[in-house]
């Protein structure tokens, strides 16, 4: 991100550079068409400075290309004594999509990279113009020429070294995590997860890391890397075998005994061949019940082959395992094959649950996804509850799960397990203290 910041910074003083020429040499026509360029990008950065920084990118990859096509066939029109050379900035598009590609998968990314390079292979190939071209004098172009060249080739330079580091920084943070397995520097924390009257059904865990040096890291900053390095599978079955361990230390306790532990599982490590025997193998070792050891799937998993995923799901049932489709209504979710999952519970994403309060389009649409998990003949567990209120209207709608803050953060085993004893297993909600 920082690399695209300097760039954009770089990139602006550029521009006002060609703008400053443009006036000097009165090609007013050339000079409204950057200025153009520069309202239109201003949308696009507000954007990616809103928090959208991927989206933003993109928007502004569509708007330089765009400008760059139509000022190649207008105005950078070739002749015998100077090549056109604004296309050589498609270059740099296609690359800085490859690097938005990469540190956030859109399938948008995909055809604009493709346009980028076909518009520059199309450009180079053949010498296109407009009937109605504006060709710059040669003394602008005789800059232009050089300046344009050296500028792209730099900025080419840029963005491969922006990938080499990036590269080497994900390589590195891949065999620390190797490492932190090796020296068991994960743990988990446990998130409450209660009943329509404040019972408490079990709780969420989730992995976290403490780094030597740098201390908490953030979920969100390694499980990227994880993914990326294909390491989810590692780390989701030391997760699933520490969730067995919890679960067999409360098995000869009556007041925790029945209750369950939801694992998240990613895509990568559900689609490994061995990935069943492995679970089996772990739940046996254990000795404890497949039905508490509840199986969250978000909606990625089904972008792989559907009917191999849709028997391995139901063999799982057949095992005794209860399955959950997380965030549900964010991916990939079509009703179509949907009635066909083998699943037991649906989990209504935090995102819908966080506006029902405010907006009657959100309330509408969480009480419709409810509605869909009640016809399906599934429970619906309502994640992201903050409030009292949104509970309340959660819980009208008809949700039989809840999680949250409002009922807890994620917590360590000890602080979740004096979590159960304060509250008694009754309908009295306490809030948990933030995570340790």
């Amino acid at each position: 991100m920082a690399v695209c910041i300097y760039g954009s910074l770089l990139s602006l003083a550029f521009g006002l550079l060609w703008l400053a020429a443009f006036l000097l040499a009165a090609n007013w026509p050339a000079a409204l068409a950057l200025l153009a360029l520069g309202l239109a990008s201003i949308p696009c950065w507000l954007i990616a400075r809103g928090g959208q920084f991927s989206l933003g990118l993109m928007l502004a990859q569509i708007v330089c290309g765009i400008f760059l096509f139509g000022f190649s066939l207008v105005f950078d029109v070739p002749n015998e004594a100077y090549p056109r050379t604004t296309h050589l900035y498609f270059l740099v598009i296609a690359i800085v999509g490859f690097i938005n590609y990469r540190r956030e998968p859109s399938w948008l990314q995909v055809p604009l990279i493709a346009l980028s390079l076909a518009a520059f292979v199309t450009l180079s190939a053949r010498h296109l113009a407009v009937p109605f071209t504006m060709p710059m004098s040669d003394d602008i172009r005789a800059l232009g020429t050089w300046v344009n060249a050296g500028y792209a080739i730099c900025m080419l330079g840029g963005c491969i070294v922006a990938m080499h580091v990036d590269f080497s920084r994900d390589a590195e943070r891949a065999k620390e995590l190797q490492k932190a397995l090796w020296k068991q520097q994960f743990h988990l924390v446990y998130q409450p997860q209660v009943d329509a009257a404040g019972r408490a059904l079990g709780a969420e865990v989730l992995l976290r890391w403490t780094h030597p040096r740098r201390g908490e890291v953030s979920p969100s900053e390694f499980i990227p890397v994880a993914e990326r390095a294909g390491l989810m599978p590692q780390l989701g079955s030391w997760v699933i075998t520490e969730a067995c361990r919890t679960l067999a230390a409360w098995r000869d306790d009556p007041a925790r005994r029945n209750l369950t532990l939801s694992v998240n599982v990613a895509a990568d490590q559900f689609i490994q061949p061995d990935f069943c025997d492995a679970l089996l193998q772990a739940v046996d070792k254990s000795g404890i019940s497949p039905a508490l050891l509840k199986l969250e799937l978000t909606e990625t998993v089904f972008v792989h082959d559907v009917d191999a995923i849709v028997s391995k799901l139901g063999l799982l049932r057949r095992a005794g395992f209860a399955i959950s489709l997380d965030d549900f209504g964010t991916g990939y979710s079509s009703l179509s094959y949907l009635r066909q999952l083998p699943l037991n519970q649906i989990k209504v994403d935090r995102s819908f649950v966080r506006s029902v309060a405010e907006s009657r389009r959100a309330a509408a649409l969480a009480k419709t996804i409810v509605q869909i998990g009640h016809d399906l003949g599934l429970d619906v567990l309502a994640e992201g509850i903050e409030t009292e209120e949104q509970h309340t209207i959660m819980q009208a709608y008809g949700c039989t799960g809840f999680q949250g803050f409002y009922f807890g953060r994620p917590m360590s085993l000890t602080a979740f397990e004096d979590w159960l004893a304060e509250t008694g297993r009754s309908d009295r909600r306490v809030t948990a203290p933030a995570a340790a």
